[in-house]
């Protein structure tokens, strides 16, 4: 009943609010793109020849709405980035092993170029356990902390552990991967904020990347 009313008054359901804050993490959209740039930052870079593939694809990796809702089926949520009709995402409860998680897909212009699954309730043990088995999937040489490092396939499409508030995994596919190097141009201002805003809201950065 709650939910029905919901949709005819365009009253958010606490579920919509909370699955919405979810996704809208970040201040604005200009802090959203500093954290994908720093993904990176400080972490020394491992190369695999594994390919990092979310589903089969027979487009060069690269990933549509349709071709994630197909393999995975109807998400949670689904939301236009901060008001962005060219930035959607997707989000999914779903199960990695016995480990619940949060799956969120970022899609630009229909292209997938960010995701991740995120856990809120691991011990250490669980999450040297996934750590490991990342590590056994994509790296052959001895490193000595997976998490100060991130991996990186011949196509560019890049992996990052991150364990924060919650413990994560962090893909950045391959249409992203320039997006590092318009970004440093731009952070020039990063301090007034005003010259990085404008260049971030504009469709051609978002097409250049």
């Amino acid at each position: 009943m709650i939910n029905f009313l919901s949709k005819i008054f365009g009253v958010k359901s606490s579920k919509e609010a909370y699955y919405q804050k979810k996704l809208s993490k970040f201040h604005n959209l200009t802090n959203y793109y500093i954290y994908l740039r720093d993904l990176s930052k400080n972490k020394e870079r491992v190369n695999t020849s594994v390919e990092i593939e979310l589903v089969s694809s027979t487009n060069n990796a690269i990933y549509t709405l349709r071709d994630i809702t197909k393999a995975f089926g109807k998400p949670a949520f689904r939301m236009d980035l901060y008001n962005r009709k060219n930035l959607q995402a997707l989000l999914y409860k779903t199960y990695i092993g016995k480990h619940r998680a949060t799956f969120e897909l970022h899609f630009h212009n229909d292209k997938l170029y960010y995701y991740s699954y995120s856990f809120s309730m691991l011990n250490n043990a669980e999450k040297k356990a996934i750590a490991d088995l990342i590590k056994r999937k994509y790296i052959n040489t001895e490193i000595e902390s997976i998490d100060r490092c991130f991996i990186q396939d011949t196509q560019g499409a890049q992996i990052f552990i991150n364990d924060g508030v919650n413990f994560s995994i962090d893909y950045l596919l391959e249409p992203a991967i320039e997006f590092k190097k318009k970004a440093k141009v731009a952070m020039k201002d990063e301090e007034s904020g005003k010259e990085v805003e404008e260049y971030f809201l504009s469709d051609d950065f978002f097409n250049r990347i």
